[in-house]
């Protein structure tokens, strides 16, 4: 009837989900987080049931707050490390999310030093991570540096922390957040980038309020699928990154991403999308 919740449509949307992730082997699903900090005990635990709940398998979650590093607090870190083993044992990875400014291109020997903070702090709490991402969008930040020589330092950051972790021998993975057009920079930029990295994961979404990069698979199959192709085979993982606050819902969100992983099944290195980020508002419905 019209105007009422029709079962069959809302079975066909989790069947997709389901049939995406038999499908995509070796993908996941992830999400951002970004309340480490003010979250507690009791409600760090109800969002671990949350997740597992929803099929995460993989929270990128920030440590940083403003200007502090949570990892380098002597009462944060510890409290840090006892969710992150909670969420281990859950059957859900933690990604350490640092280095969120464009600025920090002008500082790589800064940038070592917080991610030698994220190793010591994978030493003394073993299985707490198993990568770090970095989120440094240096395209956003035109009165830092030209255009012409934005990748070129970001290629150069990247290689100080790649020294950082081959010098100390360290497990974790080097992962960053990218814009969904990387494609469109220099092949000698990209080939910098994709050099010194293990996984890219490429922010397919604006802004809040934004108009939308692409909500339905034809929109993305004609502006991102292409941009993608270049990609494939390179080397690092890929993952794509969709915005919880473009969809109107927790079902068409779930259902758009179950059609970005039966798309892209057969794309050398996918590794599954992720939500862009947890605690954000879905979008108001046009109707009610």
């Amino acid at each position: 009837m019209e105007g009422q919740l029709n079962p069959w449509k809302a079975v066909r949307s989790i069947c997709v989900v389901l049939a995406a992730a038999a499908i995509v082997q070796g993908a996941e699903r992830s999400v951002y987080f970004y309340d480490a900090k003010n979250i507690s005990e009791a409600a760090w635990h109800n969002q671990i049931r949350k997740w597992r709940s929803e099929g995460i398998r993989r929270a990128i979650v920030s440590v940083e707050s403003g200007p502090a590093f949570l990892l380098e607090d002597a009462v944060e870190a510890p409290r840090l490390a006892r969710f992150f083993a909670e969420a281990a044992s859950d059957g859900i990875h933690i990604e350490a999310l640092i280095l969120q400014d464009p600025s920090w291109v002008l500082d790589p020997a800064g940038a070592r030093v917080r991610l030698r903070s994220v190793i010591d702090f994978e030493r003394r709490y073993k299985g707490s991570l198993d990568a770090v991402q970095i989120d440094v969008e240096v395209y956003t930040a035109p009165k830092l540096f030209s255009p012409n020589e934005a990748w070129g330092r970001y290629g150069a950051l990247l290689a100080a922390l790649r020294d950082e972790l081959k010098q100390d021998g360290s497990r974790l993975r080097l992962n960053a957040a990218l814009p969904w057009w990387l494609n469109t920079i220099s092949p000698s930029e990209l080939g910098t980038i994709i050099q010194y990295l293990d996984g890219m994961l490429l922010m397919v979404y604006t802004g809040p309020g934004e108009t939308p990069v692409a909500v339905d698979l034809e929109t993305f199959q004609k502006k991102v699928l292409p941009a993608i192709k270049p990609l494939e085979n390179s080397g690092p993982i890929l993952r794509i990154g969709i915005a919880k606050y473009e969809f109107t819902s927790q079902q068409a969100l779930e259902a758009f991403a179950g059609q970005v992983d039966l798309l892209l099944a057969e794309v050398p290195g996918f590794a599954g999308v992720s939500y862009f980020h947890e605690t954000a508002n879905f979008v108001s419905a046009a109707t009610p």
